[in-house]
Formats: C-alpha cells, sequence, structure tokens
C-alpha cells in the first residue's frame, strides 16, 4: 500500500513540474511577443516555438484564458491582453 501511494505521490509531482513548465514557458513567450510588439499570436506559432504538445498548449491557453491573461479571438487566434484587472484601461494592447 505504501508504494502505491509513493508512486502516486511521484506522479502528482511531475504532473506539478510540467505544469510550471508549460505555464513558465507560455507567459515567457507572451512576454516576447509583447516586446516585439505583437500582441497576438496563433497555435502554430506557439506550437513551432515552444514545443509542446497541443494538448499541453491547449491546456496552459485555457487557465490563462481564465485568468483573463488571453482572449480567443478566432480559433487559433489569440489576443495578448495586458492590465492588472479586468476592465482595466488599457485592457488590451492595440494591434
Amino acid at each position: 500500500m505504501n508504494l502505491v501511494r509513493s508512486a502516486y505521490k511521484r506522479m502528482r509531482i511531475s504532473q506539478l513540474f510540467a505544469y510550471n513548465m508549460t505555464m513558465t514557458a507560455l507567459v515567457t513567450y507572451l512576454d516576447s511577443q509583447l516586446a516585439r510588439g505583437r500582441a497576438y499570436f496563433t497555435n502554430e506559432e506557439a506550437l513551432a516555438e515552444l514545443r509542446l504538445s497541443p494538448l499541453a498548449l491547449k491546456a496552459a491557453i485555457t487557465r490563462l484564458t481564465r485568468k483573463q491573461r488571453l482572449a480567443n479571438l478566432r480559433h487559433g487566434f489569440y489576443l495578448i491582453r495586458s492590465g492588472s484587472s479586468p476592465g482595466s484601461a488599457g485592457e488590451a494592447v492595440a494591434v
């Protein structure tokens, strides 16, 4: 029984590590896009640059959309939102 708990605990830690790496990679990518003056990106661009699995990218994008850091304008096309809170001035960067 302890062996099962230990394996489960290791699995949870590795999942947490993968989550943090994926989120960090995507947030860094978003910051680099904004630094280049681009406030948008597509799934294909992000997949090519980040080398994540499509499922991992989709999960990270969903999390950032819920946190209102991204806006999904069209399927696969996203607007990077700036501003600290929803409804604040300068919520979206002009494209």
